[in-house]
């Protein structure tokens, strides 16, 4: 049926019974095979689309190349066009440059010619003894108006002006400079005196035209504000300066024809070195100069003589010749730009081609800017020729883009995983390195402190008779607990960042039955206080035996810190106080609050909000610490769901010393015990984890190397320790005393306070000096090789070694230390007897021990 109404529709209507029954059997059939294939316009660009999405899918490096091809050419075209254009341009650029150079030869010459006779005026200046009595006369001149002084019966003297006149009237008739160089001038003191001629009319072939400069004699140019800068610029220089054009002061009223002139300015100095008047400005600043001879040369005769307006109106380009003026207004000196010649349609003519060019013609800054594409030079067809580059290749940028965009989805794909793969090593890298710093700042300092203690212990055991009295075995016990608690809190932590290694950087919360006294509180009072220490440690527990179920490590790391921290700021006769309590709260939740007091300086306010962020150190003047303390006791403190604060209104009852009370609330289950069994367990009992992001650096430890064993030492020798951490020096100061009690032992906290110590006892007063490369604070602080190379600076003779723990071998070589030390330091008597011995006897500069 469908066929048949096609048929009807191409048959019109009455004449069906007219057609050839065969002619209408064919038509018949050719619409019925072409039927199917009938599609509209968008039905087929639907179609071409899918096809070309198919092929640049397939395809798709042929069809953007093809495309590419295309765009490269028309490239090519419109590059063509841009290079002829150019070409044209930059001739036209060439010319109007070429004519600027040649306009302003012509004025330097012309300037040249002009203000040769000034020099031999200057000679007669330097010869006649009339001329030299000028300075001293005008300078006792009154001033009688804001720009003049009364030069009568010294300037005007007959047989002065005669003799003036004869010499200016010589030197501008050698000159041969007729129309252009007007006048000359005898300048003393900056005051205008003698000039020549007085009235000049023969320099001027316009009738009626003349100069007078009567009325700029006794001129005082240091007191006019608009000549006051050139004057001063002249006096101040030993050259020759010119200025100008500028309107003559004498001819306010004159012709346009002699109303601006150049002035050339030639200094000359003090005649009389014994003189004690020489030329000086307002403000009193003296010059040391006699002053200085004046030409004035007529600028309308030389633009005149320039023919500029016809040279650039030959050339069909349009000029503006200007200058820049300094004039001095209230007292300061404002640029002003001033229009000297300009061509008539220059301001209509097109900015776009204008090329600008100083002209080393004055000491005024000149420039002349030229419009060259002026009357049609410039090439017309440009525009024309891009515009049809433009519409030329407008399809293809379509196609292009097209096909950009998908392979722009594709390299955004790939930027984005290797984006995240490179943010993935990053974290690895960073929590690496984040995990050594924080093995670095933890376990170092118990680690000393531990081997200073067993070296002690060592040396007591190994006496002939030893620990035979009370004191020498309490002092055993002493550092045997400090090695018991030392060793054993490093060994906990060490086990701990074992697991986190594992663990993809995640510290989990363990709560265990912790005797917070015994397991807390005296394990860390007896890590920070030692025999010799200047101050006291106290701990406090109430109740006596409070066990509760906390996480005893972490909460041991956040002791120690705050107590360390403390004891970095007790001065002598001070005390830190351990503190804790068990607390009930309101909603029945149990904890502990426990509290860590000192009597040092105290945190000043404006440090007291950024007290727990990383890296704030320098809490005092000593600027001592490491600074990531306080932030790591802040982040254990958070995961352990706690708090931790600085208590405001705490004070130590020490006079100056209002000292700094550390807070931290920790719920807990409180744990009782009876006759040794476990009878009752009361609050909330939580397990959460931490992320560790604390970074200072690495420390690396190496074996030192020393000399052959029980060297000599000397009976007496002064010792300087610099070390910011007061366990180490003290540990130091003692092992010393160990071996050489004659010893003169001294101690610094700082490179600033080594510096100062030297400065004050002398460059001489110590024979051997100890520095720590790293003595870090908020603050920026010396750092060890930085000290060093001061004491050097100073010429500090003494014998010099660096320590760290990193290598700083090169580092301090660099400084001009002697010798450099891996820590951890030797306390073992006969090790540290060899290494001293080493350092004494062996080679200077710099040797590794």
């Amino acid at each position: 049926s469908s066929s048949s109404t096609a048929v009807s529709l191409n048959i019109p209507p009455g004449k069906k019974e007219n057609r050839n029954s065969n002619r209408s059997d064919a038509r018949s059939d050719a619409s019925i095979q072409n039927s199917g294939n009938t599609k509209t316009c968008p039905q087929r660009f639907r179609e071409g689309l899918k096809g070309q999405y198919k092929f640049v899918k397939k395809y798709p490096l042929t069809f953007v190349a093809s495309l590419l091809l295309c765009l490269f050419l028309v490239t090519c075209g419109v590059g063509l066009c841009l290079h002829f254009y150019n070409i044209e341009v930059q001739s036209l650029q060439g010319e109007a440059i070429l004519i600027a150079d040649e306009t302003a030869r012509f004025f330097s010459d012309q300037l040249d010619d002009a203000i040769l006779p000034l020099f031999s005026l200057a000679q007669f200046v330097k010869e006649l003894s009339s001329f030299q009595q000028l300075e001293a006369q005008v300078d006792s001149a009154p001033l009688v108006s804001g720009t003049h002084r009364n030069v009568t019966g010294i300037c005007d003297r007959p047989e002065l002006v005669e003799r003036f006149n004869k010499i200016a009237f010589t030197l501008k008739s050698t000159a041969g400079m007729d129309g252009i160089l007007v006048n000359l001038q005898l300048v003393p003191d900056a005051v205008v005196c003698l000039t020549y001629p007085l009235n000049n009319t023969e320099d001027f072939e316009e009738e009626g035209v003349f100069l007078d400069s009567s009325g700029v004699v006794g001129h005082d140019l240091l007191s006019d504000p608009a000549r006051s800068f050139i004057a001063e610029t002249t006096l101040a220089s030993d050259q020759l300066v010119v200025a100008g054009p500028l309107t003559l002061k004498q001819c306010q009223d004159c012709d346009p024809v002699v109303a601006k002139a150049f002035i050339a300015r030639l200094p000359i100095p003090s005649l009389d070195s014994n003189s004690t008047t020489s030329t000086q400005s307002t403000t009193g600043k003296e010059y040391g100069k006699w002053g200085f001879v004046v030409a004035l040369i007529n600028w309308e005769r030389l633009v005149h003589e320039s023919g500029i307006y016809e040279n650039f109106q030959d050339n069909n380009m349009e000029f503006q010749l200007t200058r820049t003026d300094r004039i001095e207004k209230d007292g300061s000196y404002e640029e002003e730009i001033v229009v000297l010649a300009e061509s008539a349609n220059y301001q209509e003519s097109n900015q776009d081609y204008v090329v600008e060019s100083a002209l080393p013609t004055t000491n005024n800054e000149w420039e002349i800017a030229i419009a060259y594409c002026t009357s049609g030079r410039c090439v017309g067809w440009l525009p024309w020729a891009i515009a049809g580059s433009v519409f030329m290749s407008l399809f293809i940028s379509v196609m292009i883009f097209i096909i950009f965009m998908q392979k722009q989805r594709h390299a955004d794909a790939i930027a984005e995983k290797s984006q995240l793969m490179v943010e993935a090593a990053k974290r690895a890298a960073r929590n690496e390195r984040e995990l050594n710093d924080f093995i670095a700042h933890e376990v170092r300092n118990p680690i000393s402190a531990a081997l200073s203690a067993c070296s002690f212990v060592s040396a007591s055991v190994s006496e002939t008779e030893p620990l035979v009295d009370v004191e020498a075995r309490d002092r055993v016990r002493d550092d045997v607990r400090i090695i018991e608690s030392s060793l054993k809190y490093a060994n906990d932590l060490l086990h701990s960042m074992l697991d986190l290694n594992r663990g993809n950087t995640e510290i989990t919360i363990h709560s265990l039955p912790t005797d917070i006294k015994r397991d807390i509180l005296e394990p860390v009072a007896s890590m920070i206080f030692h025999r010799d220490e200047t101050f006291e440690v106290t701990v406090e527990c109430c109740p006596d035996s409070l066990i509760v179920s906390v996480d005893r490590l972490r909460l041991k790391q956040i002791v120690l810190n705050l107590a360390r921290n403390s004891s970095r700021y007790v001065h002598t006769g001070g005390f830190i106080r351990l503190k804790a309590r068990s607390f009930v709260g309101a909603d029945s939740s149990t904890g502990i609050f426990i509290s860590v007091e000192d009597s040092g300086p105290g945190v000043p306010p404006e440090k007291r909000e950024m007290l727990f962020k990383k890296y704030q150190k320098s809490l005092d003047e000593l600027n001592q610490g490491a600074g990531i303390g306080l932030s790591l006791c802040k982040k254990l403190i958070d995961f352990m769901d706690g708090t931790i604060s600085l208590d405001d209104t705490y004070h130590s009852g020490v006079t100056g010393l209002p000292g700094a009370k550390f807070d931290v609330r920790l719920k807990c289950d409180l744990i009782k015990f009876k006759m040794g069994t476990l009878v009752e367990e009361t609050g909330p009992n939580s397990a959460t984890s931490l992320q560790s992001d604390e970074t200072p650096n690495e420390e690396l430890f190496e074996t030192m190397v020393v000399l052959p064993p029980d060297p000599p030492l000397p009976e007496h020798l002064t010792v300087l320790f610099v070390d910011d951490d007061m366990v180490l020096r003290k540990l130091f100061a003692r092992s010393l005393r160990r071996i050489r009690p004659n010893w003169t032992i001294r101690e610094c906290a700082s490179g600033e306070a080594t510096l100062a110590l030297v400065e004050s006892e002398g460059c001489s007063a110590f024979d051997l000096i100890f520095l720590d490369q790293y003595m870090a604070s908020v603050d920026k602080q010396l750092l060890g090789t930085e000290t060093a190379r001061l004491l050097r600076s100073k010429g500090v003779t003494s014998i010099i070694c660096g320590l760290s723990a990193n290598d700083m071998h090169d580092s301090f070589q660099a400084a001009g230390a002697d010798y450099f030390m891996t820590k951890p330091f030797p306390f073992e008597p006969s090790a540290l007897r060899r290494a001293i011995a080493g350092l004494l006897k062996g080679p200077r500069r710099l040797t590794s021990s």
